[in-house]
């Protein structure tokens, strides 16, 4: 197991309910949309992991030949649990949702007709959606990219984030050492998947420095990692010299 003391593991496992506990007292579509992502993808990647390093952990197998079960259930529920049909998708939102299917309409041939982009903090002028209140605004980060930038900043900027995804999950599943910093890589992929899913929703650029973040410390532990690797490769290709 990883060294993490029993009182972190227990103080961690607390956090989630209370966790949950303030996403619904703040009724935060987002948020619900986010737990539902890091609980699904951690199960997925972690049954991965597991069953790569212990071939004989039938577990792993069992919870990853599930999944699609779970994943399917997890999402009917968002449309046959009333309660969870109305936070995510109906109610309270449904203005919200058909407001970003027209702003994805409005958008799309803008960015066609100028796929190089519009210049930066450009976006909500050129689509030109105001709300009744007379509030410019836009409500699709991906949207909002790909105006402001064009298809290819688009595609660097979500690109640039993915590769993250990747290469964090890539180095969770193929290192073996076991410390306080590797177990890291694994969460640490699922919160970069998270940011960029959370984009379709949140247009507001508040928590961009915490994602670049992630995506500094993501490269310090994958260079990290990938020393621990050519080190034990190392010392395989040592050992049958020691033995002779």
């Amino acid at each position: 197991a990883y060294n993490f003391k029993p009182w972190v593991r227990i103080a961690a496992s607390a956090s989630v309910p209370f966790m949950i506990y303030v996403i619904l007292i703040t009724d935060s579509r987002l948020g619900l949309l986010g737990a539902f992502t890091a609980f699904l993808s951690y199960i997925l990647f972690r049954a991965l992991i597991e069953w790569r390093r212990r071939k004989d952990n039938l577990l792993a197998p069992a919870v990853l030949f599930g999944f699609p079960v779970l994943f399917i259930a997890t999402i009917a529920s968002t449309f046959l649990v009333g309660r969870i049909r109305t936070r995510i998708w109906g109610g309270q939102y449904q203005s919200s949702n058909d407001g970003r299917v027209e702003q994805i309409m409005t958008g799309i041939p803008k960015v066609l007709k100028q796929p190089f982009g519009h210049g930066m903090n450009s976006a909500g002028e050129v689509l030109g959606w105001v709300q009744p209140n007379g509030l410019m605004t836009i409500d699709v980060y991906y949207l909002a990219t790909a105006l402001d930038y064009g298809v290819i900043g688009f595609i660097a900027f979500y690109g640039f984030f993915l590769v993250g995804v990747w290469a964090t999950f890539k180095k969770a599943l193929m290192v073996a050492e076991k410390g306080l910093d590797m177990p890291l890589l694994l969460p640490l992929s699922i919160s970069l998947l998270n940011f960029v899913l959370i984009k379709a929703v949140l247009a507001d650029e508040g928590n961009h420095p915490i994602a670049f973040m992630l995506m500094g410390m993501a490269v310090a532990l994958v260079y990290r990692a990938t020393l621990a690797e050519q080190k034990f490769d190392a010392g395989k290709r040592r050992l049958p010299a020691i033995e002779r």
